[in-house]
């Protein structure tokens, strides 16, 4: 199920602050599931229940939510950490920029995942992702429900690693870190794309080159405005002065942005390759063209006397 609701044109004259979804519906109803996790134990709870009991203190709960479109329920779930109306506002609208915000109690943060299509001639697709990071639970937000996850599920399962006995914080880098993971499968996809054209173009055959070289520079600029606020957001993360960043967690953050670093160099350097590969297949074109010509002004010389 995927079709558009509101265009943000439709928030206008609303007061600030009142909640509108606004994207593409991905499923009919919002699912939210919880995790509630220690160092030595891991339990899936029913959402339910996770107001029922109030939480130890080496307690942690991850509330994953997936489908934006139920708002009420989500200013609910919102309301009851007393979360600002202005954050529901961002996190039901899925056209935010990437961003950082720093609250009294809480952090709020958005970025997107890039979803790698399966097939070459897909087009690629993004989802919005939010996260409020409290000091004993995490908020996650996000358009769709699938098994993206899946890891850091397993990695809380597992009695071995960090996740378990650290904080929210360390949680939201872990987040953080998958979805800037997946941005390298894009990356390698892009550059055997560009290698295939660069081929192309060094043996003729650069037909549909045109074509294929502004499809991919589109993607590109598109996933640049994904990947480039990255830095800033997570340079954000790394300086608040919120109790809620432990002190060992800034080395993984950095970590994540080197990589980020990484993929907007990758970035920059595919837009100059098509550049160069515009210009050679357009000197191509103009050495073939002298060409012709050459041999009708031949033609020419004969017969015309």
């Amino acid at each position: 199920m995927k079709r558009h609701t509101h265009s943000r044109a439709i928030k206008a004259g609303l007061p600030a602050g009142t909640p509108t979804h606004i994207g593409q519906i991905h499923h009919a109803h919002t699912a939210t599931h919880a995790l509630i996790y220690t160092a030595s134990d891991v339990q899936k709870t029913p959402y339910d229940q996770v107001f029922d009991k109030d939480l130890s203190q080496n307690q942690r709960c991850w509330i994953s939510t997936s489908g934006l479109n139920a708002v009420s329920d989500i200013a609910q779930l919102c309301d009851r950490f007393k979360i600002h109306p202005l954050v529901v506002e961002d996190i039901v609208n899925t056209h935010q920029r990437p961003k950082f915000e720093e609250y009294e109690h809480y952090l709020f943060l958005v970025f997107r995942r890039i979803l790698t299509p399966q097939e070459a001639d897909q087009a690629i697709e993004y989802e919005q992702i939010s996260m409020v990071v409290l000091d004993q639970h995490l908020l996650l937000f996000r358009e769709r429900d699938d098994d993206f996850f899946e890891p850091l599920i397993k990695q809380l399962n597992s009695a071995k690693g960090r996740l378990r006995a650290a904080g929210t914080d360390y949680l939201a880098y872990a987040i953080l870190d998958l979805v800037v993971d997946h941005y390298f499968t894009l990356i390698d996809r892009m550059d055997e794309q560009i290698d295939s054209l660069e081929n192309q173009v060094m043996l003729g055959r650069s037909t549909d080159l045109i074509s294929e070289v502004q499809t991919i520079k589109r993607d590109l600029i598109q996933i640049r405005r994904s990947v480039s606020p990255l830095r800033e957001l997570l340079s954000g993360f790394i300086r608040c002065e919120s109790g809620l960043v432990h002190e060992k967690t800034p080395i993984y953050l950095r970590d994540v942005i080197d990589h980020t670093v990484h993929i907007t160099e990758s970035l920059e350097s595919y837009r100059e390759i098509l550049s160069g590969l515009m210009d050679i297949h357009i000197s191509n074109i103009n050495n073939r063209m002298n060409e012709i010509m050459k041999v009708l002004t031949i033609f020419s010389s004969i017969f015309i006397p």
